[in-house]
């Protein structure tokens, strides 16, 4: 939802484009453009208008109306954040087949581990969990851009049927037409793309719950090649902290995440 910052009305966003203009720059200026008169919904929050034309945003949710509280203990916030990923892993959890995109990277693959682990804890075959994973054609196998190597040796490791694809270019670029529309939002990362492929295999396969990974990898540099970097920093105490064992003062690597929660 995007609200009109000068005279509140609102509208969903239903945007085809031709594939002459789906490109980052293109992309990017749109963005910008709508950014300059529109502004997006807050998440967490409702938009009401009045018969005026005015319009009342109202949140219902906000992390910190309930915050962690602080404490001088970095075992404490640990253990947190692994009773919270648990937590909200099972809550998504059914009975029957169910899926999990993996990225090959630390929060896809700790997701992926942990599904895996509840469905025997329950009593069910490891193949009931399907894994995917998406990748450009032109450029797998690159060093920098790796995420079929990592996803498989996660898969292999917790034993899901796993399924891959790679799109050529002009498959990408016919698909961003599809996404903008699926969204109905703005493309401005290439990821929301593979993102709509690997949902649309699941949905062919006809698994109904899809669980996926954001933002963790961003925060903690958590693919080989921002491991990689981040190791040849010169800076280490600006390193982020391993968030997944205390005891390990390094980033960890997405097979490392997967063995320690599976």
């Amino acid at each position: 939802m995007w609200i009109d910052g000068g005279h509140a009305s609102a509208f969903a966003l239903r945007a085809t484009a031709d594939k002459s203009l789906c490109t980052p720059y293109a992309i990017t200026s749109l963005q910008q453009i709508l950014r300059d008169r529109v502004l997006r919904d807050l998440a967490g929050s409702t938009a009401v208008f009045d018969a005026n034309g005015r319009v009342d945003v109202q949140p219902f949710w906000d992390l910190l109306w309930d915050p962690v509280p602080e404490v001088d203990d970095e075992r404490f916030y640990i253990d947190k954040v692994r009773q919270l990923h648990d937590a909200a892993v099972d809550r998504r959890m059914i009975s029957g087949p169910v899926a999990a995109l993996v990225s090959g990277g630390n929060d896809s693959s700790a997701n992926a581990s942990i599904m895996a682990r509840k469905i025997k804890e329950a009593g069910g075959r490891p193949d009931q969990l399907h894994t995917f994973t998406v990748g450009l054609r032109e450029v797998e196998g690159d060093a920098k851009y790796n995420d079929l190597i990592y996803a498989k040796q996660v898969a292999d490791l917790i034993g899901s049927q796993h399924h891959e694809y790679l799109m050529s270019t002009e498959e990408f670029l016919d698909i961003i037409p599809v996404t903008i529309d699926a969204m109905d939002d703005l493309v401005s990362e290439p990821s929301a793309v593979f993102l709509y492929q690997a949902l649309k295999m699941a949905k062919d396969k006809g698994l109904d719950v899809v669980v996926t990974g954001e933002a963790n990898d961003e925060l903690s540099c958590g693919h080989g090649e921002m491991i990689n970097r981040s190791r040849q920093a010169k800076a280490p105490t600006t390193r982020p902290r391993n968030f997944i064992d205390p005891d390990v003062n390094d980033l960890t690597h997405p097979m490392e995440t997967a063995r320690m929660v599976a």
